[in-house]
């Protein structure tokens, strides 16, 4: 779609500034470059972190997930789907960790309604050459305790509680028919979002893919046209984007010194929203502020709000390709003999521990703060400055270009790990799409939100 700005800069005697040098593009080219490796070392040491915090299967992701199977595989049972396939399905579902054997066995005993079951999986752990940590051989003799029929005293009670959540309410309510009414209900109503949930994903997968076949054949039918932005103030927008990275990553870094504010949501909203102060770079540099928000698709029409709408959409059969392709690499990698993990967020961690407030706050950064911010510096000056480079290149190589080398940036520097990288790629490839062939960040910025909001409210709901 050619905007009035590309007609503009392609006419005889455009009023434009002097082009940038190509060496200064080179040189913030460099800047990105090292600060990349900056994140990636960043990411690897959390990781690492992670990697020891999660020795403990009590701590992090491996906590949550656990509490989140277990309670829809007894809530599905609630349901009345059948046991026996259910209780496969759970031991491959919950894993190998010591916490997700507990939690097998307590779920087990609360199916069958027999405490021996239980306790024979916890003599078995307790026998097994897995080393087991202070927690959770405590945990494990806890419960040993329990099912031989001893009463636990309030601390231990509330401790099994702490670490294992609603599976330890699970485990203390065996044999009092209200408390397991209550945890029953609790169970159910999880079940039935999350099979919902599942039965209106697959419909909006299925719109997705008709999207898909309208926007492959909409370059041939003329609908779409794919016009290449002026070349007029190349570099300008790798030096904007190479700030905007500087800005925040460094502001992230003096953070980590400030333990208090880094934990803090609102905090690490306001160091987003402060990356905004970048947009004056063009115009510092001379371009008039008319140009630039041409160039960067940052002219709003009422009809990107569908259109967001659309692209998320849309977005669905490359997120679910993604999923597909990082889960078969993580079984690829499990059966030489790596564990890569488990793709995680700083902010899912965060999740049991937040309150009300804290949960405002997380919707607030990762709904609206990052999808704004980081739309108007990837698939607006990142992706301008890509598409400028290549502009002497053939449509489709342009275009191609511009999409993946923007959209690995923008998936690699998140702190998912390499593992979340495959996800996020073809997300983001989706988001710049649209953004080229519509000329607006504001379709894929509006999806952006839409993406990250369900994530929140996802989490909010199932892991709380």
């Amino acid at each position: 779609m050619e905007t009035e700005a590309y007609a503009r800069a392609a006419s005889p005697g455009a009023n434009s500034p002097p082009p940038a040098r190509r060496g200064q593009a080179l040189l913030a080219w460099a800047v990105i470059v090292v600060l990349i490796g900056l994140v990636l070392f960043r990411n690897a040491a959390r990781y690492a972190a992670n990697e020891e915090a999660e020795a403990d299967s009590f701590n992090g992701t491996a906590r949550l997930a656990m509490q989140l199977q277990s309670r829809y595989l007894y809530g599905v049972m609630e349901l009345g789907f059948p046991v026996e396939t259910l209780l496969d399905q759970g031991r491959e579902a919950l894993g190998d960790t010591p916490s997700s054997a507990m939690a097998y066995a307590i779920l087990l005993a609360a199916i069958t309604e027999q405490e021996r079951v239980g306790l024979a999986l916890l003599e078995e752990l307790e026998s097994s050459e897995q080393s087991l940590s202070a927690d959770e051989q405590h945990a494990c003799e806890l419960l040993s305790r329990w099912y031989e029929g001893e009463q636990l005293d309030e601390g231990e009670r509330s401790w099994l509680k702490e670490k294992f959540g609603w599976v330890g309410r699970l485990a203390l309510a065996y044999g009092e028919d209200e408390a397991l009414a209550v945890l029953a209900a609790e169970a159910k109503r999880l079940a039935l979002a999350l099979l919902i949930g599942s039965a209106v994903a697959l419909l909006l997968l299925m719109v997705g893919l008709v999207l898909w076949t309208f926007a492959l054949i909409a370059p041939f039918q003329g609908w779409v046209r794919f016009v290449p932005p002026p070349d007029t103030h190349v570099g300008i927008y790798a030096e904007k984007f190479a700030l905007y990275m500087a800005l925040y990553f460094g502001g992230s870094f003096a953070l980590s010194f400030w333990p208090a504010a880094a934990k803090n949501l609102g905090v690490n909203g306001l160091l987003i929203l402060s990356c905004l102060v970048v947009l004056v770079w063009p115009v510092l540099r001379g371009v008039p502020w008319a140009r630039v928000q041409e160039e960067m698709g940052l002219r709003f029409r009422w009809a990107d709000l569908p259109l967001g709408i659309a692209t998320e959409l849309a977005a669905l059969p490359c997120i679910l390709l993604g999923a597909l392709t990082m889960l078969g690499t993580m079984r690829l990698l499990r059966s030489w003999g790596y564990d890569p993990g488990m793709p995680s967020h700083p902010l899912g961690e965060m999740v049991a521990d937040l309150g009300w407030w804290g949960a405002v706050q997380m919707v607030f950064v990762a709904a609206i703060c990052a999808p704004v911010v980081e739309e108007i510096f990837f698939r607006g000056a990142l992706y301008t400055h890509l598409s400028q480079t290549a502009r002497g290149w053939s449509t489709l190589g342009r275009v191609g270009f511009a999409v993946l080398v923007s959209s690995f940036v923008f998936a690699v520097v998140h702190p998912q790990g390499w593992l979340g990288t495959l996800l996020l790629t073809p997300l983001a490839a989706v988001f710049a799409l649209v953004r080229e062939a519509r000329g607006s960040v504001y379709p894929s910025m509006v999806a952006h939100m839409i993406h990250n909001g369900t994530i929140c409210l996802v989490v909010l709901t199932l892991l709380r």
